[in-house]
């Protein structure tokens, strides 16, 4: 998993976040932030927003109600783990 910082998003498909992977997206022209996803469907990469909170299953997150939509984010990041029951302060 990559560090939880800002990620750039380019023209360039490598700067994209892991593809169908739960991130946060940022548009900074319109200074907004979001839960989605991005995914290369039919030859075309889509942005998703997440309507629903993302779920932590198998060791990654997962969206769980992506809508395809006209989004332009410029930035992501990764959403960190959970804290470890175990490493937790109790």
């Amino acid at each position: 998993m990559r560090e939880a910082r800002w990620y750039e998003i380019t023209n360039d498909p490598a700067t994209f976040p892991p593809e169908g992977e739960a991130v946060m997206l940022h548009d900074a022209q319109i200074n907004s932030t979001w839960f989605g996803s991005c995914d290369y469907l039919d030859e075309v990469w889509l942005w998703s927003l997440d309507y629903a909170a993302p779920e932590y299953r198998s060791g990654h997150w997962e969206c769980g109600n992506p809508e395809c939509d006209d989004l332009h984010p410029t930035h992501w990041c990764p959403i960190p783990q959970p804290p470890s029951v175990a490493n937790s302060e109790k």
